[in-house]
């Protein structure tokens, strides 16, 4: 078995190890990234830790983007909202509501870094819309309400969701507008959605419910 291991090494170059060691490192970063941003969102409930919302939850920027704002260099223009989806035991529903008056979309991203979802209105228009995202296996019965185009079978156990609202004047008057757009937007259990008469859930009427991954 040695000399084997021996034959099979001198056949590699140290340019191949290279090669190898590269990619390796640029498929292995983005699932490492996902997991640590997974953390902070979900299980992370620090006090100093302004994006922790638990599962299923969004975690909002309610007010007009300025330059002490965390992220690096973010669009001043838009109110972003980004979470984690659940989908270890069961289906998800997105409810988004009807938005005329300016730009929004809803991207949903998977640990590999692939964008599967991306909604709102430069690509399907600008009515409310609900999505079902569907775990891999799940065999379970899903309601006949959802247009197929809305049911998206989702490749792993969680999901990252990215909410983009634009702003155009930055008034108090429209920031409370893009807020009430914000508190419309819902993630909610399959199993939850249908108990509370096949609709979302609002943030402000669930608990936080921490990550244990």
């Amino acid at each position: 078995m040695k000399r084997q291991n021996a034959q099979i090494t001198s056949r590699v170059t140290s340019e191949e190890v290279r090669e190898i060691s590269e990619k390796a490192y640029l498929y292995g970063l983005q699932q490492v990234i996902y997991t640590g941003q997974r953390w902070i969102y979900t299980q992370n409930d620090s006090r100093g830790n302004s994006a922790f919302s638990g599962l299923n939850r969004i975690s909002w920027v309610r007010k007009k983007i300025t330059p002490d704002f965390p992220v690096v260099r973010p669009n001043a223009t838009t109110l972003y909202g980004s979470g984690f989806l659940d989908l270890r035991k069961e289906p998800v529903v997105i409810e988004m509501p009807e938005v005329t008056d300016r730009y929004f979309s809803l991207q949903a991203m998977d640990q590999y870094g692939i964008f599967h979802t991306i909604v709102g209105s430069p690509f399907n228009g600008t009515k409310s819309r609900k999505y079902l995202f569907v775990p891999p296996g799940y065999d379970g019965r899903l309601p006949g309400s959802f247009p197929t185009t809305d049911i998206i079978s989702w490749p792993t156990k969680t999901a990252f969701v990215i909410v983009r609202i634009a702003v155009k004047t930055g008034t108090d008057d429209e920031i409370a507008k893009i807020n009430a757009y914000q508190d419309q937007i819902t993630a909610t259990l399959l199993s939850d959605w249908t108990a509370n008469g096949n609709a979302g859930v609002p943030q402000s009427d669930r608990k936080i419910v921490k990550g244990d991954f």
